[in-house]
């Protein structure tokens, strides 16, 4: 059995946390900016001192504004935090737990308590970042308000500079500030917004790992496989793919495992520590089988691996500038400053530039989602035949298996002419849809997916499920997003639920999916026709619960499942499962 990744929508939601401070940070120099643009009964050039007073008046406006603003970002944050803490958070425990329990065929489920204590922990935690961002915040940001009038009365009174060059060189300063919270015991200047980030980047990540080896402790597991990436820290490169302990080293049916103390784990430079990007999962010797490594991860040695660390962090570095100097730009429109824009575009070349070159002495150092994105994804020149019936006869659909792709069931058939989009589309939107599915799929047989041409199709059917074969054949030119959705409209879209996505015919054949290889997973002994009835009772008790609950299957679900809630209930089902699937 293939261990699973399990981490759902975990890393997207958290960067959209950390995103959440950035954008406050920026909103609220925004707002100074305009005050200051503002124009008075005084300019800054004709009698600064009497701009400088105008402007110390507006302090109250501002800090109102602002204080209105933080407590709107500071909701958001909490309300986002929590859901990847205690919903994603816990999705990974119950992901990594049902994944472990199926490997040791075991029955224990997971503990239901451990949301509880996930929901303690977000809980705390944004009240320690929201207490000190709304004790701190205003008078961070009146500190900063009153530096900045002072540097620019000081450039223009100085004669040095016009009134426009010394305004944008204090706002520059303003931003290079920041908004600080505090200064710690080695004497290190925080920001608001490095506080906030250090403190969820840091509870978030910590989560992750203690989710995914929670399980372990709780079902008696004390082996566990750990993760590989494009780059490694000396002490983390030997232990890449590799199966490992918190105990002693020792050999378990012939598998070598290795004894995390032996490199450094608990010290801050050793496996796993301080910005380490590695992960554990629980993982049976015996049982559980190693994930096959993607292309550009099979050929990587220790010394690659400790290069490309070094190589990430300059990228990093390049990445940083780049951000700043974005946000330098901002504040230059907001100030009107086209010779500053223009300057600080030209610095912005100059990073890309020095970036590109270092993407292009080594490509790897893209990181490793980049990196699977980048693979390059071709087929095989072997044929494998799959059988499609269709309304009067059976199409034998001759194909070739795509390599390179995340995807590793996926097939083409030949008669496709937009091959390259095709492949490209379905390798992204498969398991972007997979990974964001309401359901559990662990344990689950995925389908073979099968990329057809237009006349290897029914008229008008996008996608479709073989229950008995788990095969789902999809037209190619799903790619082409307005022309299925316009085909769809011209059938009738009001019939089907979000026949605005494209993606939509995809999920609902997913749904299928899901029904019948859940039901095979938990009835194992049971045959294709007992696996069928079963399907047919389920959708006819979710028609019937919909019904006894008043539910308004035609306006709330779709017109297509309200026709076939009788005849036809699992169609319903999948109606409900692409419903469940774009509300969340």
């Amino acid at each position: 059995m293939e261990i699973k990744n399990n981490d759902g929508n975990y890393w997207i939601k958290s960067k959209e946390v950390e995103g959440l401070f950035h954008e406050l940070s920026m909103e609220i120099m925004k707002n100074i900016v305009r005050r200051l643009k503002q124009r008075g009964t005084v300019d800054l050039i004709d009698n600064p001192y009497v701009w400088q007073l105008e402007k110390l008046n507006d302090m109250h406006l501002i800090t109102e504004e602002n204080v209105k603003l933080i407590s709107k970002y500071s909701g958001v944050a909490e309300e986002v935090f929590r859901d990847v803490i205690a919903n994603e958070g816990f999705k990974i425990y119950q992901d990594s737990h049902q994944q472990l329990a199926q490997a040791l065929k075991s029955d224990a489920t997971p503990n239901p308590l451990v949301q509880d204590s996930l929901n303690s922990l977000a809980k705390q935690t944004m009240f320690e970042v929201n207490n000190l961002i709304n004790t701190t915040m205003p008078k961070a940001l009146q500190k900063n308000y009153k530096q900045t009038l002072e540097s620019a009365v000081a450039g223009v009174v100085s004669g040095t500079k016009s009134h426009e060059k010394a305004l944008s060189e204090a706002v520059l300063k303003m931003y290079e500030r920041g908004f600080i919270a505090f200064r710690d015991r080695g004497g290190k200047t925080w920001t608001v917004e490095r506080y906030a980030q250090t403190v969820i980047r840091t509870t978030t990540f910590r989560t992750y790992r203690e989710m995914r080896e929670r399980p372990a402790d709780d079902l008696g597991i004390d082996t566990y496989y750990y993760s590989a990436k494009s780059s490694a820290r000396e002490l983390c490169a030997p232990l890449q793919h590799q199966i490992v302990t918190k105990g002693v080293a020792r050999t378990i049916n012939g598998e070598r495992v290795l004894s995390l103390p032996d490199y450094g784990y608990g010290s801050p430079g050793g496996c796993l520590g301080i910005n380490c990007g590695h992960y554990l999962t629980p993982f049976v010797v015996g049982v559980n089988y190693k994930p096959q490594l993607p292309e550009y991860l099979q050929n990587l040695t220790e010394d690659d691996a400790k290069q490309n660390a070094l190589d990430r962090a300059r990228l990093k570095a390049f990445d940083r500038e780049i951000r700043i100097n974005k946000d330098k730009q901002i504040l230059a429109k907001e100030l009107g400053d086209k010779e500053l824009q223009t300057k600080l575009k030209l610095k912005e070349k100059t990073f890309k530039t020095g970036r590109k070159s270092l993407i292009e002495k080594n490509p790897t150092v893209l990181g490793d989602i980049q990196n699977r994105r980048n693979t390059p994804i071709r087929y095989n020149k072997e044929s494998t035949e799959f059988k499609r019936q269709l309304t009067e006869q059976t199409v034998d659909i001759k194909t070739n298996k795509v390599i390179g792709s995340e995807y590793n069931k996926l097939f083409i058939s030949k008669e496709v002419k937009n091959k390259k989009q095709s492949i490209r589309y379905y390798d992204n939107q498969i398991n972007r849809v997979l990974d964001n599915l309401h359901v559990s799929i662990q344990g689950l047989e995925r389908p073979s997916i099968i990329i057809v041409g237009k006349n290897e199709s029914k008229e008008y059917v996008i996608a479709s499920y073989n229950r008995k074969d788990n095969t789902l054949f999809v037209r190619a030119d799903l790619a082409e997003n307005n022309k299925i959705i316009k085909e769809q409209q011209i059938n009738g879209t009001t019939m089907y639920a979000y026949s605005n996505k494209a993606s939509s015919s995809l999920v609902h054949e997913l749904g299928h999916w899901y029904q019948h290889q859940n039901a095979i997973k938990n009835n194992p002994n049971k045959g294709y026709g007992d696996i069928l009835r079963l399907n047919r009772k389920e959708s006819h008790d979710l028609v019937v619960n919909l019904v006894e609950k008043g539910y308004n299957i035609s306006e709330e679900i779709s017109i297509y499942a309200f026709k076939n809630r009788y005849n036809n209930p699992e169609e319903v089902f999948a109606e409900k499962f692409v419903k469940d699937y774009f509300e969340r």
